[in-house]
């Protein structure tokens, strides 16, 4: 992302950097982007699950901030899913799934690759559930590129 926000030219109004799952995030934000990053690998160790850390991070950064998350992810386990939304709730943060509007901003189903994989794309604006605005800006305001 770094590399694509320099080569547009777009370094004084936009930085990206990695968050680290499970550690406190200390630099406010107003978007975070997190892609694909629900599923389960099946030879990944239960207690190598990420998605505790993931709601933590998610809530580090959102929780008391106007930062909104945006979570895209393809839909593989349902109930896994499910559980990291309810632990994002628990983390008192609210879930709204993103407009159909921004949906059609997501490449055709056959530029979309996945292998093995043809679920639903999932694509939800996540923020504080007391202070946060889950209604940002819908895309028709930003310019595609």
């Amino acid at each position: 992302m770094q590399e694509r926000i320099a080569a547009r030219g777009l370094g004084a109004v936009l930085r990206a950097s990695a968050l680290a799952w499970g550690a406190a995030v200390q630099s406010e934000y107003a978007l975070v982007l997190v892609c694909d990053a629900l599923f389960w690998k099946g030879e990944m160790e239960e207690a190598d699950d990420t998605l505790a850390p993931l709601a933590d991070t998610i809530a580090s950064a959102c929780r008391g901030r106007r930062t909104t998350c945006v979570l895209a992810h393809r839909e593989r386990d349902r109930e896994r899913e499910a559980a990291f939304y309810a632990m994002c709730r628990a983390r008192g943060l609210a879930l709204v799934p993103c407009s159909a509007a921004a949906q059609a901003y997501a490449p055709p189903e056959k530029e979309q690759q996945d292998p093995g994989c043809r679920g639903r794309l999932c694509l939800l604006r996540i923020c504080d559930a007391e202070t946060g605005d889950a209604t940002i800006a819908e895309p028709s305001t930003y310019v595609a590129s």
